[in-house]
C-alpha cells in the first residue's frame, strides 16, 4: 500500500510545478492590468482572430502606460486597449530568464444593445398585461 501512496505522489510532481497563464479578458476601452511576482518585461507580439494573424503594430494592439508595445522592469503593467477591433491579443513575457506568452481576449461589446432589448421586452410584456396593445 506504501508503494502505490508513493507511486501517486511521484506521478502528480510535474503536475504541481507547471507553468499556467490564462488569458485576460478585456472590452474596448477598458484598461488591463497585468501583475507578476517579480520584475518582468513584456512585449505586445501578435493580434489573431478566427481568420486573420498580424504581427502588432501601434495602431493594432493595446499600449503600455509609456505609448509603445514593450515595457520592462516592473512588477505592474496598465495596457490601453481603447478603440481595439475584438479578437486576441499575444504578448511575450520574460520573468527570471524564462519567456513564455500569455494573451489578452477582448471581446465585442453588446451590453448596451442587451439592456435596450432587456427595457423593449419588460414594456412589451406591461403593455400586455395591462392589455392595451389588443384593445380596438
Amino acid at each position: 500500500m506504501n508503494k502505490l501512496v508513493l507511486l501517486f505522489c511521484i506521478l502528480l510532481i510535474p503536475f504541481s510545478y507547471a507553468i499556467n497563464a490564462e488569458p485576460f479578458v478585456s472590452f474596448p476601452g477598458e484598461k488591463v492590468v497585468l501583475e507578476f511576482d517579480s520584475k518582468a518585461s513584456v512585449e505586445m507580439k501578435y493580434y489573431y482572430n478566427l481568420n486573420l494573424l498580424e504581427e502588432c503594430t501601434q495602431k493594432n494592439c493595446p499600449l503600455f502606460e509609456n505609448n509603445s508595445l514593450k515595457d520592462s522592469g516592473k512588477k505592474k503593467f496598465v495596457l490601453s486597449t481603447e478603440n481595439l477591433k475584438p479578437g486576441f491579443y499575444a504578448f511575450e513575457v520574460t520573468e527570471n530568464e524564462e519567456k513564455y506568452f500569455s494573451s489578452v481576449v477582448v471581446r465585442p461589446d453588446y451590453r448596451l444593445f442587451i439592456a435596450l432589448a432587456l427595457i423593449i421586452l419588460i414594456g412589451l410584456v406591461f403593455l400586455v398585461e395591462r392589455n392595451v396593445i389588443g384593445k380596438n
